[in-house]
């Protein structure tokens, strides 16, 4: 590993290097499409994502997704129902 020592960074060079260690992921790609002007942006839309991401996670462990045997039976109802009222 490399390491560069730079005497007095710019605000700017701090937020490139920040920036340039995430992972990849949605929040990355949002901020190559619109880089932040600031480090007081980058909290700023760093706490919206967070919020969002922690609301997803809320909703799927509040409605967990349907069995197979669940969507199963619920064909097996639209047949049945489709079979005594023919259109």
């Amino acid at each position: 590993m490399i390491a560069m020592k730079i005497k007095d960074p710019t605000p700017n060079l701090i937020l490139h290097y920040m920036i340039m260690a995430l992972k990849h992921g949605p929040f990355i790609d949002e901020l190559a499409m619109r880089p932040p002007l600031g480090m007081q942006e980058l909290r700023k839309r760093v706490t919206m994502f967070i919020r969002v991401e922690d609301m997803r996670h809320d909703q799927n462990s509040i409605r967990p997704s349907p069995t197979h045997t669940e969507i199963r039976g619920t064909n097996k109802e639209s047949i049945v129902r489709d079979q005594t009222h023919p259109k």
